[in-house]
Formats: C-alpha cells, sequence, structure tokens
C-alpha cells in the first residue's frame, strides 16, 4: 500500500514500482555493506556502529538513489526525503522527520479526519491499533495514523475519506491479480450459496491440490493448512521426525512466519538476537546462515549428522528481495542430498508469481518440501505443505509412525479452495 502522500504526478503503477524497485536497490546496498537500517540518527550519530560518518552517507545514498529517478518520478524534494526515510525504518526522530515534511504531513492529517478518528478507536481496543505489527506502516512513528481503508478494486484502495491510493502492497501480496477481481469474486459468491464453512473434506480441496500437483513435478503430494506460517511450521517438523535429527538450518533475513521454530534472524544479519520470550536459537535447535556464502557449506559439513533441513526463500521476501544465487542453490541442492539433509524452498511469497507454477521451476532445482500460501488461496487465508510423496504420506492419519501435523479448525476452507482456483 502507498503511505498516503503520493506525489501528485504519479498517475501509473508503474511509477509506483519503481519506487519499490529502487528501495529495494538500495537497501541491498545498505544489508552489503552491513548498515542497518532501522537505526535512528540519534543511534548513528552516537557512533553505535563505529562509523558515524558512514552511516550517514549511506542514508544520504539513499536519497540519491530516488533523487536521480526524480525526472522519471517527478517527486518534490521534500516527497524524495519522504521516501528516503519512511522505507528504511523511521531513520530519524519525530523533530528531525517532521521539520522535512510538515507540509505534506499536515496535509495528510487534514484530508483525513474520518480515519483519524478511527484510529483513535483502534488504540484503544487493538494493541498498537492494529492485529498485524506491520500494518500502520510506522506512520504512527511520526504523528499520523495509517488511512482507515473501506474499499478496493484492482489495483487502487480507498479510505473512509475517500481517498484513493495505488496499492503496491496487494494485501501482503496475495491479491496477484488485483482486488475484487470479477470472476475471483463469483466463484466466492457460488461457494458461499452452498455453504462457507464445511469441516469436512471437499472436492474443491482436491481438485486444487490437482491443479498445484500438475503445475509444479517437485509436488507429489501436498496438504493443505490455514497459513504460511502454519506451513513452515509443519515442514519443520516433518523433516525432523522422517529424518530423525534435531538441527533445522534456516538463513538470516528470512521470515517464515511467527512460529517459534523460525522467528529468529528476522530482518537481521545478527546471530545473536534472541526475540522476547524465545529461547536462545542453538535451545531451539536453529543454526542461521548467510545466503549466498560458505556458511551453509561449513554448517553442513560440522553438522551433517544431526541437521534435518535447510530451509529458505529462494528470494527473501522480507528481507530486502535478495535473490540466491542460482549456483549457491545448486551447489545447497548437491550437498544436502550427498547428506540426507532435506532442502525446504518457502515459496509463501514467490510461489506462482513469476509464472503460472513455483520459482522452483524457474530455476530447475526441485526442493524435498516446499511451503506454500498466499497466491494460492487467491487472497483468502490458506497455507500448504507439498513436495516427496514418501515424506508427506508420514502425516497420514492413523498410519505406522505418523508425523502428527494438521489440524486447524479451518484448513481446506472451502472459500479459499474456490478462490485459488479461480485465481
Amino acid at each position: 500500500m502507498g503511505n498516503g502522500i503520493t506525489p501528485k504526478n504519479m498517475k501509473y503503477p508503474i511509477n509506483a514500482m519503481i519506487t519499490i524497485i529502487i528501495n529495494k536497490v538500495v537497501y541491498r546496498i545498505f544489508i552489503k555493506l552491513n548498515f542497518s537500517p532501522k537505526k535512528s540518527i540519534i543511534s548513528i550519530l552516537s557512533s553505535s556502529s563505529g562509523e558515524p560518518i558512514f552511516d550517514i552517507f549511506c542514508f544520504l545514498l539513499t536519497i540519491l538513489f530516488i533523487e536521480f529517478f526524480n525526472c522519471f518520478l517527478i517527486f518534490e524534494m521534500k516527497t524524495v526525503l519522504f521516501y528516503a526515510i519512511f522505507f528504511y525504518g523511521n531513520i530519524c526522530r519525530q523533530s528531525f522527520f517532521i521539520m522535512f515534511i510538515k507540509k505534506e504531513l499536515k496535509q495528510y492529517i487534514e484530508s483525513r479526519p474520518k480515519s483519524k478518528k478511527e484510529w483513535e478507536k483502534a488504540i484503544r481496543v487493538l494493541p498498537g491499533g492494529i492485529s498485524h505489527n506491520i500494518r500502520t506502516f510506522e506512520l504512527n512513528r511520526i504523528g499520523a495514523f495509517p488511512p482507515i481503508i473501506k474499499s478496493a478494486k484492482g489495483a487502487y484502495i480507498t479510505d473512509i475519506d475517500n481517498n484513493k491510493y495505488i496499492d503496491c502492497w496487494m494485501g501482503h501480496f496475495a491479491m496477484i491479480i488485483g482486488h475484487n477481481h470479477p470472476e475471483v469474486l463469483i466463484a466466492i459468491k457460488q461457494q458461499l450459496e452452498r455453504g462457507w464453512h464445511l469441516g469436512v473434506l471437499t472436492d474443491l480441496q482436491i481438485n486444487l491440490a490437482e491443479m498445484i500437483i500438475n503445475d509444479n513435478p517437485g509436488i507429489e503430494m501436498l496438504r493443505f493448512c490455514t497459513s504460511g506460517t502454519e506451513a513452515t511450521m509443519y515442514a519443520t517438523r516433518l523433516a525432523r521426525a522422517y529424518t530423525n535429527r534435531k538441527l533445522i538450518a534456516k538463513a538470516l533475513l528470512g521470515w517464515h512466519g511467527a512460529n517459534d521454530t523460525l522467528y529468529y534472524g528476522v530482518g537481521t544479519l545478527n546471530k545473536d538476537q534472541i526475540p522476547p520470550g524465545l529461547r536462545p536459537p542453538t535451545d531451539a535447535g536453529i543454526l542461521t546462515y548467510e545466503i549466498n556464502t560458505n556458511e551453509i557449506f561449513d554448517l553442513i559439513a560440522s553438522h551433517s549428522k544431526d541437521l534435518a533441513a535447510v530451509i529458505l526463500e529462494p528470494m527473501l521476501g522480507g528481507g530486502g528481495g535478495f535473490r540466491a544465487d542460482l549456483e549457491f542453490l545448486k551447489r545447497l541442492r548437491e550437498e544436502t542430498e550427498k547428506h540426507g539433509i532435506l532442502l525446504i524452498f518457502d515459496e509463501v511469497i514467490t510461489g506462482y508469481r513469476f509464472r503460472n507454477s513455483l520459482f522452483q521451476n524457474e530455476l530447475k532445482i526441485i526442493p524435498d518440501l516446499t511451503t506454500m500460501g498466499k497466491i494460492i488461496g487467491g487472497g483468502l487465508p490458506i497455507g500448504a505443505i507439498g513436495g516427496r510423496k514418501d515424506i508427506i504420506e508420514r502425516s497420514r492419519p492413523l498410519s505406522e509412525n505418523q508425523i502428527l501435523i494438521g489440524g486447524g479448525t479451518f484448513s481446506g476452507y472451502p472459500l479459499s479452495m474456490a478462490a485459488g482456483m479461480k485465481t
């Protein structure tokens, strides 16, 4: 979703997409230079990195990159600065920030009186006003608030004050064909009339599973759940039980949902960071590594008898859009096969995004297990674990040596199945 301070000249979605691409490029530079974009200007000046001048240079580089494209996007410099700061985690504290966008911020607040009123209600009944950590888009940290959205259509969303936005967020990237697509809407309405929650096996589950299997050689069998978070949790449980090994290696910066197993190294290269409420990663049986380096191969060499699986996103959706190098992935596939370690691709974000199948088919690298979500549900709640039949079948109810995964009141949810098939 846009941040609400949309340039007047931004009439076409391509302009917004260019902005996103610029942000990704600069973020990659920051990570390569080991610069943390979530520092405040105060922490920079207090030399928390040991190189304050270097950090300030990186911040200015952000502005330079976006201003370079100003001739294409026709942004005012103040708005350029807004984007530079906004997308890199509130680098400046409120007073420094508002100094540069005071006029735009005032206009934003004044043009959204209804959203402001609803936001005041939200913060009384929801922690931080939200039920998902990033949905304020940090606007509340600069004295503003997120727009309260009432409707969506195609590439646009509209708030309760009738402000219209180009939506580059698309429901956490789940709405691949845009909002309220008429054919998907018809499929959902038809299923609503037949029943929106049944809690039993339906032909829709079978048909969607067949479609996914037919599209992807690496998916021999799959099991539905209700979210990507569940899917990765079940995948690692399957891997540990199937291999009878304890350790899981996951990529730093990788996001695999908020389950306790994999919520380490999220948005950071700091291996020692322990999220509040979780055990140290070593106690949880988690090893972390940086993609496109030899770290994972060193871990495989030193833990080959104890490592159950290596999990990663072939493109780090929540970690700056990094793509794992093809040669890195080929070697990873070879090394995991050699040592009997399962390779898990988390394709919740990449699946069905670049072609009418999973990203692994583009790479021509087939993992042992794959997690899916978002697009396969057509914008409704869904998750799935698929892969080798001999592994997935271990979750078969009442089978010998069954690996207990699944459950979930809304697994195989009929509306999600219908929307996914039509999408």
